[in-house]
């Protein structure tokens, strides 16, 4: 026999010790969010996601890639080889992205990995039809090839 009983209730984890009265909680919470935004080259902007993307934190994600989407770019790379669970405030935000995005002259391109990202995409499909990438390395020919494709922009005053 085990001298303490775990039971779980309402998300939390809470361990009754035999010897002790008193209970101790320990909240089981996913792992937050972490952002980083980069611009390997002039014409590329990388937004890197990990951890978990749900309506509790998609505004962190939407800080970072609107503004994104407002600077003359032409492929924005979303890096989410690390991103552990993808809810629908999150595909909202891609489909969204994604729309309005050839409005801008840019093109979205994403680097999934996770099998629980890739099924939530295929869930999200039509909607979030973005052009994929196995990895980073590959988005260099794919953002190269959109260059080659794209007629020249005539600048006005």
């Amino acid at each position: 026999m085990t001298a303490a009983r775990a039971r779980v209730h309402d998300a939390a984890l809470v361990t009754f010790d035999e010897r002790r009265t008193a209970p101790t909680t320990e909240m089981s919470r996913p792992p937050g969010l972490r952002l980083q935004l980069t611009r390997p080259r002039a014409d590329l902007t990388v937004l890197t996601a990990a951890g978990d993307i749900d309506s509790s934190n998609v505004a962190e994600l939407a800080d970072l890639l609107w503004p994104a989407l407002l600077v003359e770019h032409s492929s924005i790379v979303l890096d989410f080889t690390a991103v552990t669970f993808l809810g629908v405030a999150g595909l909202e935000l891609l489909s969204a992205a994604n729309t309005y995005a050839p409005h801008r002259g840019l093109r979205i391109v994403l680097i999934a990995g996770q099998p629980a990202v890739e099924r939530a995409v295929r869930a999200g499909s039509p909607d979030v039809a973005l052009d994929r990438a196995p990895h980073l390395a590959s988005c260099t020919t794919i953002t190269a090839a959109a260059r080659e494709r794209e007629p020249a922009r005539m600048l006005t005053a």
